[in-house]
């Protein structure tokens, strides 16, 4: 495997490297800052209760609201089929 760097020793070639990483921080810190607080306050609206009630938290009351009406729905749906049923039979002699 060829590690030759040139005329650059490893030492020399480390160094440049960590300078790179420097500057590339320099450019890329305020940018980094801006996308994590952008994520942070998009994790807080989607999991976390902070006065306002959260997406997720929106969404499971609604979950819950809707699982009520199918259930409210299904008895009241076999109820009137059993009395529709019920009615059919005794008009038909059975």
């Amino acid at each position: 495997m060829n590690t030759d760097h040139g005329s650059k020793t490893t030492k020399e070639t480390s160094v440049d490297c960590t300078e790179q990483a420097k500057v590339c921080e320099q450019k890329i810190g305020h940018k980094f800052e801006e996308i994590m607080d952008k994520l942070n306050s998009l994790e807080r609206r989607l999991f976390v209760d902070n006065g306002n009630l959260s997406i997720q938290s929106k969404i499971n009351r609604n979950s819950a609201t809707l699982a009520l009406v199918v259930g409210v729905l299904s008895v009241i749906g076999t109820f009137t089929l059993g009395i529709v049923g019920w009615i059919i039979k005794t008009k038909m002699g059975g």
